[in-house]
């Protein structure tokens, strides 16, 4: 294994990027002028790279050294040659409804059969590097849930859509992000993992807004990546809407994987269609916030309910394993949600958290003021999070996860 390569490696598990790679497809206007992803090669070419090399002898990617190294990981990881196998995604016509069978990857849609794929030849045996991993701090764990006191509903006005974020050299809108992971995925690395300005001079080109479907093959081809490469590593699944898609990778501790599944803009119903698209991965914790977008198109609170119960129970099916956390829909400051709507949801996914054995975590308090609104510190334009507001919302997702 090249020097060039193993630094590649290391860098990808300990985020250290200040210096990213620069992938083989150059500009954004040869990303631009492909086609279409072809699907398989690229979600097996980032499966590939990260991957561990077996070995009877050699721990695998992320398993735990014995004795005083017991808080190190050891990596061993040889580069796939799927790598070179890439093309951008060709535009397609935006929509809500859930992508079709034949538009998922294989290996994470059970009903599309999977085709053949070759054997590789057995990696060459690489000896572990271990990786200084540090300590998290946990949080003072979040009060139980209580039932939401109602006040009259006021009058806010709406403002307008969400600026693009200034708080450093980041993704600053839906096409920007897009191509980063795009362009991280087929680099074989996860996007949780990289600095935030990784591939700036690519994705700062982006335009094309990406759809949803876009989003759905994005998310697959990742969930893939990391169902094949996760070893022995604790991985955290965020499914949601924008509140979750926009969520910083750098606030997330590097000790475990991380696996975003959130789409802007999504509904309950959306979410519901899409989570079987990372039922192959070995999640230990699964975190789902949803709700908002329903509120907003006028979907009864009864049928928001639903949505996210029956959601709660295919992921119990896809993960018993797996440790599932529901989280109250935000206060917001828009005229458009109702405060009183919000809290009654929140009543009743508490109520179905209870009765299906699954942890809801009230946030709402934290994020409201003293008329019941949303704290104008943690928001840009009345709905979404600032820095800040990730930054409480960080406190509960880490407050008492495994």
């Amino acid at each position: 294994m090249s020097a060039e390569v193993c630094l590649l490696l290391i860098q990808s598990l300990t985020g250290d990027c200040e210096s990213p790679v620069t992938p083989e497809s150059g500009s954004m206007a040869a990303i631009a002028a492909q086609p279409e992803i072809d699907e398989t090669a690229t979600a097996t070419t980032a499966a590939g790279a990260i991957a561990p090399a077996e070995s009877p002898t050699t721990p695998r990617f992320g398993e735990l050294c014995a004795g005083a190294n017991a808080t190190r990981l050891a990596v061993c990881a040889v580069p796939s040659q799927a790598q070179q196998n890439w093309t951008a995604p060709r535009s397609m016509p935006s929509s809500s409804a859930a992508v079709a069978p034949e538009r998922v990857p294989p290996a994470v849609s059970p009903s599309v059969p999977q085709p053949a794929v070759s054997a590789a030849p057995a990696p060459a045996v690489t000896t572990p590097v271990a990786l200084d991993i540090p300590e998290v701090p946990r949080a003072v764990p979040l009060p139980a849930a209580q039932l939401p006191q109602f006040s009259l509903p006021v009058d806010v006005a709406a403002v307008s859509p969400r600026p693009a974020r200034v708080e450093g050299r980041r993704p600053g809108s839906g096409s920007q992000l897009y191509v980063q992971r795009l362009l991280a995925l087929r680099s074989g690395r996860s996007y949780t993992r990289l600095s935030p300005d990784a591939y700036a001079d690519q994705w700062n080109q982006a335009t094309r807004q990406p759809t949803y479907q876009d989003w759905q093959r994005l998310l697959a081809q990742e969930a893939q990546a990391i169902a094949g490469g996760q070893g022995n590593n604790r991985l955290e699944v965020v499914v949601g809407d924008s509140f979750g898609l926009w969520l910083p990778p750098d606030m997330l501790p590097r000790d475990r994987l991380w696996l975003n599944q959130s789409i802007s803009g999504d509904t309950t119903a959306g979410i519901l269609q899409r989570v079987s698209t990372f039922a192959n991965t070995r999640a230990t914790t699964i975190h789902l916030m949803a709700g908002a977008n329903d509120l907003k198109n006028g979907v009864p609170e009864a049928q928001i309910a639903y949505n996210l119960r029956q959601t709660v129970r295919q992921l119990r099916q896809q993960h018993p394993q797996a440790q599932i956390v529901v989280y109250s829909v935000l206060p917001t400051r828009r005229a458009e949600i109702s405060n009183d709507r919000v809290r009654s949801l929140n009543a009743r996914l508490a109520t179905i958290s209870q009765q299906d054995r699954v942890e809801f975590r009230n946030v709402h308090p934290r994020f409201q003021d003293e008329q019941g609104h949303l704290r104008p510190d943690l928001t840009t334009d009345g709905l979404h999070l600032n820095a800040q507001g990730y930054a409480v919302w960080q406190r509960a997702i880490l407050a008492r996860a495994w």
